[in-house]
């Protein structure tokens, strides 16, 4: 029998993607997007910042569990 636990959903894992190239930034978002980046399974939910600062924004009003 499987384990119950297992059967849940796992949340995805938050990613900020600081990149101001904007083509490098979607390509690396669809491709980080698209596979699971947690031990568990987990898909990604990425956010992009285009600048350090506005990164720095980002990071002060949201836990990320990844940034690249």
């Amino acid at each position: 029998m499987a384990d119950p636990i297992e059967a849940i959903p796992k949340a995805p894992r938050r990613v900020l993607l600081i990149e101001d190239d904007k083509v490098l930034a979607e390509q690396t978002s669809a491709s980080l997007s698209r596979r699971s980046v947690g031990t568990g399974g987990q898909m990604a939910s990425v956010d992009v910042a285009d600048s350090f600062g506005s990164g720095l924004q980002k990071l002060a009003a949201t836990r990320y569990d990844l940034v690249v």
